[in-house]
C-alpha cells in the first residue's frame, strides 16, 4: 500500500489529491493505494494518523524565498540541532531513492512549462515517522502554488511513477554537498541512473555522525557517496572521507 498524503489547507495537495482520487478509486487501484488527509502540514505528520503503508507520498507546497517555480522531490530529517520545520534533531526519515528517482524522472518528461525547475532538494525538515516516505511538491509564488496545471503535472506523475513497471534499476548514492538545490546530483539523476537517498548540503557537512544513519535507513544500500568537491572546504571533506572509509562507503568526486 502506497499513502497519499496532503493537507487540505495546502492548494498543491488540494489540487492534486482532486485529480488523483478519480484514477485512484478505480477497481484496479483501489488496493494498492490510499489517500490520507492530514490534520495539518506534512512536515508535522504522526505515525498515528498514518495507516500502514509501504511508502508515505507527502505531495505539498515548497515555500521558496525567492518565489522560483519547481517540482522538487526530497527526502525527510534533519542533519543538525535545528528541528524548526518538524521532525527531531539528528533524526532521518527512511528513505526510498528509487521512488524518489522515478518520480524526478517522470515528472521531467511530463513538465512542458518553460522555466520552471525540476529538481532534488537536499534533505532538510520533518516530519519523523518510521514508515519510508518522500516529499513532491510544486514550488513558487502564490500563483504558482494554485495553479492547476502544476498540480496536473504532478498528478500524472504520480500515477505513471507508481504505476508504471519494466523501468531500468539506478545505482543508488548518498548526495555530500552542493547547494539546497543541487543541480549536479539533480543531472545525475535525470542523465546518468543514479538515484539519491539522501542529501546532505555544504551546509550540513559538519554533521558527519549522521553518515552512517543515511547509509542505514535507505530502504536500498546505497552504493556510493557522491561529493560535490568544490563546494565543500578541504579539511571538512577529510572529515566527512574519513567517516566514509570507516563505514565503508566509497566516495566518486564530481
Amino acid at each position: 500500500m502506497i499513502l497519499l498524503a496532503y493537507y487540505d489547507g495546502d492548494p498543491v495537495g488540494h489540487n492534486t489529491v482532486d485529480l488523483l482520487e478519480p484514477y485512484l478509486l478505480e477497481a484496479t487501484h483501489v488496493d494498492k493505494f490510499k489517500i490520507v488527509q492530514l490534520s495539518e502540514a506534512p512536515i508535522y505528520a504522526t505515525e498515528s494518523e498514518l495507516p500502514k503503508a509501504e511508502l508515505v507520498m507527502f505531495i505539498s507546497k515548497h515555500s521558496s524565498a525567492k518565489g522560483v517555480t519547481s517540482f522538487t522531490v526530497h527526502s525527510c530529517g534533519n542533519w543538525g540541532e535545528s528541528a524548526d520545520l518538524g521532525g527531531k534533531p539528528k533524526a532521518l526519515c527512511r528513505s526510498d531513492p528509487i521512488a524518489m528517482w522515478k518520480l524526478l524522472n517522470v515528472i521531467k518528461k511530463e513538465n512542458r512549462y518553460e522555466g520552471v525547475a525540476v529538481t532534488y532538494e537536499a534533505t532538510h525538515h520533518g516530519p519523523l515517522i518510521e514508515k519510508p516516505c518522500l516529499f513532491v511538491e510544486v514550488g513558487g509564488n502564490e500563483a504558482a502554488l494554485k495553479n492547476k496545471d502544476y498540480a496536473s503535472v504532478l498528478a500524472k506523475s504520480i500515477r505513471r511513477a507508481i504505476t508504471e513497471v519494466n523501468q531500468p534499476i539506478p545505482k543508488v548514492a548518498i548526495g555530500i554537498g552542493g547547494t539546497h538545490y543541487p543541480e549536479k546530483f539533480t543531472r545525475m539523476a535525470l542523465n546518468n541512473g543514479v538515484a539519491f537517498s539522501y542529501i546532505m548540503s555544504r551546509y550540513n557537512v559538519a554533521n558527519t555522525d549522521m553518515l552512517n544513519k543515511a547509509v542505514s535507513m535507505s530502504t536500498t544500500m546505497p552504493e556510493f557517496a557522491a561529493i560535490e568537491w568544490k563546494s565543500i572546504k578541504a579539511d571538512e571533506r577529510k572529515k566527512v572521507i574519513d567517516v566514509l572509509d570507516a563505514i565503508g562507503l566509497r566516495y566518486e568526486r564530481i
